[in-house]
């Protein structure tokens, strides 16, 4: 895990999430299931050029890093380091990417994931663009397959043992 402590877990995963759906306002797409939030859809297209830190630090996650002390702080600049390291070696070079999807835990099983990645999927269709996503939930995999994306890659996220998947939906036209 990335964070060992529970409640600190907790903390730690509601403020990246909030500066992660801030930075997909901002500067991605993102989607929700309602105002209420239920789910959300984080999405960077093929013409962000630019690194997740710098995007964070735009919207203001700089001071996450306060937060969460120093060797906190390390340890989420490796795990996001090796991610973006994976995504550069596995994903095409024009491509959309899911930055995140999470559909609180009371309203899963509804449908509501596939709804949040329906636009983008579509719009990768009509495009002939391809989607790449990271998922480090095991549970995650199948869901992914059933929505067109295969493994590229598997690997275990430093410093955490954590497994991670990584994903990729080919341009349609890639299709067999």
């Amino acid at each position: 895990r990335l964070v060992e402590d529970d409640n600190q877990r907790k903390a730690f995963l509601q403020r990246l999430f909030y500066y992660a759906v801030r930075e997909g306002v901002l500067f991605g797409e993102a989607y929700a299931v309602s105002p209420e939030f239920e789910g959300v859809a984080v999405w960077h297209g093929p013409n962000v050029r630019t690194s997740l830190f710098a995007l964070l630090f735009r919207v203001g996650a700089a001071r996450l890093s306060c937060e969460l002390g120093v060797r906190l702080s390390r340890r989420v600049v490796q795990f996001v380091r090796f991610l973006e390291h994976a995504r550069r070696q596995h994903a095409p070079a024009e491509h959309w990417h899911l930055q995140l999807l999470g559909v609180e835990p009371s309203h899963q099983r509804h449908g509501h994931a596939r709804h949040l990645l329906a636009p983008i999927l579509a719009r990768c269709d009509r495009a002939n663009t391809a989607c790449f996503l990271d998922t480090q939930n095991p549970v995650n995999v199948p869901f992914y397959e059933r929505m067109g994306f295969s493994v590229v890659h598997k690997g275990v996220v430093p410093p955490t043992k954590v497994d991670s998947w990584f994903m990729l939906r080919p341009p349609r036209g890639e299709l067999k």
